[in-house]
């Protein structure tokens, strides 16, 4: 029979329990090495600590010792503990502090915070009648409907947990439960009936993310959207939500090279005779003042990797002319010096002049297309070339092993780096191209 936890178990006398264990079998101890082998049967010689502790786990039913350490952690938190870690783990929080409102080095979003607070909900599903909040953070709908009646201005209510709406939670929850699915929608229809805001947001303290955002996900930290996201989305927008989203914008820009959110976004505010927002001035998340429009700063996000956004966004008003929003230097020949040969044809055919280049820039340029030849006569030329980082962290960002190769061959160091010794090695494992370390 497993053993029974109890209101006086904690993790430090369950440590001191696992390494007595671990000492004893060292020693020679036969019970305590029977104990051990009646968990794990098949294991043969002595036990590291970290498998004692499984076993030690295993003996209180439980899988694991993470597993363990959950469960007295959870016997420790009181009701309101739950509630408030349930909140702050069921959404993404885009680097945002509930306590601070401020954006900083906070718990990166994905699905281990949505893991804790799915196991919360199955372990003390009373959390879900805590509050509108929870309510819909779980997906309960008889819940929301329990609170609105109740309250029906509890639509409007602002959590003193994050200061976020009910409908803003559910855009930005992500449980991996099935009431998703099938409450997801219907909740937001509820709410919306209600009078929920369906422009209703939240600041980092500099951009603002309001509902639609939520929904579409994405972002630095590869958010997932919500698994219903094209019909919440369209959904919103026909109840008023304004099409135009910059911070959404933004987001996707930094993901796959799709047009999906352009096209979906665009032509609902076509609809409105409102892309004037597009091609205007663009907003803060979008460059603000510094650039011409917000398909401006979305273009040069575009170049060079995003050849079919690029193609949009020219297609719809983007000048192939214009520059980076963060380099400063023309899009072209961001194009021009990452290989991109056909995203470079493409803004040449919108107007774009192609830019004169330094040998230097030329050499880099032949390294991101892979023009082995023309590489090797600009190194003859000019030596110094293969002891700059920039071409090696070019081909390690394209994952070319075989260019990689054709450097070192040039003569350039396994160690070439930048001034911060931030070395090619180092920037292999930045970004995941394990061939090549």
């Amino acid at each position: 029979m497993p053993r029974s936890l109890s209101a006086l178990s904690n993790l430090d006398a369950l440590r001191g329990e696992a390494k007595r264990w671990l000492k004893a079998i060292a020693a020679g101890d036969d019970a305590s090495l029977a104990r051990f082998r009646r968990v794990f049967p098949e294991h043969s010689g002595v036990p590291k600590l970290r498998e004692v502790q499984q076993a030690l786990a295993r003996e209180y039913g439980l899988s694991s010792w993470a597993a363990l350490k959950q469960e007295i952690e959870d016997r420790a938190r009181s009701f309101a503990d739950r509630v408030r870690l349930f909140l702050e783990k069921s959404v993404n929080r885009y680097g945002t502090d509930p306590a601070t409102q401020k954006w900083g080095d906070y718990e990166r979003d994905g699905a281990a915070r949505g893991a804790v607070a799915a196991r919360l909900l199955e372990r003390h599903p009373e959390i879900a009648r805590a509050s509108i909040h929870t309510a819909v953070a779980a997906h309960d709908l008889e819940a929301v409907h329990t609170f609105l009646r109740k309250n029906p201005r509890a639509v409007h209510d602002r959590s003193g947990f994050d200061g976020w709406t009910p409908l803003v939670r559910l855009a930005y929850a992500r449980l991996p439960i099935k009431a998703v699915s099938s409450n997801a929608l219907e909740i937001a229809n509820v709410l919306l009936e209600a009078g929920a805001d369906p422009n209703a947001g939240w600041s980092d303290g500099a951009n603002d993310f309001n509902v639609l955002v939520g929904i579409i996900g994405g972002g630095e930290g590869g958010q997932v959207a919500h698994p219903l996201a094209e019909d919440f989305a369209r959904l919103l927008i026909a109840r008023g939500a304004d099409p135009f989203a910059p911070q959404a914008l933004y987001n996707t820009s930094l993901g796959p090279d799709s047009t999906f959110w352009l096209d979906l976004l665009w032509t609902e505010s076509e609809k409105r005779g409102e892309t004037h927002k597009w091609t205007g001035p663009a907003p803060n998340e979008l460059g603000g003042e510094k650039v011409p429009s917000a398909l401006a700063y979305l273009l040069g996000n575009a170049v060079p990797d995003h050849i079919q956004r690029t193609r949009w966004l020219l297609e719809h008003g983007a000048d192939a002319r214009g520059t980076n929003f963060y380099s400063r230097q023309s899009l072209i020949k961001h194009a021009v010096l990452a290989g991109r040969e056909d995203v470079a044809e493409l803004l040449v055919r919108h107007g774009a002049e192609r830019p004169q280049l330094t040998e230097k820039e030329a050499f880099l340029a032949a390294t991101a297309a892979g023009n082995v030849e023309r590489m090797r006569e600009l190194a003859l030329k000019h030596p110094e070339f293969l002891q700059s980082h920039e071409p090696m962290f070019a081909v390690i960002r394209l994952k070319r092993t075989d260019i990689a190769e054709a450097l070192l061959d040039l003569g350039m160091s396994i160690d070439v780096g930048d001034d911060k010794n931030f070395r090619a090695l180092h920037y292999t494992t930045h970004c995941g191209a394990a061939e090549i370390a």
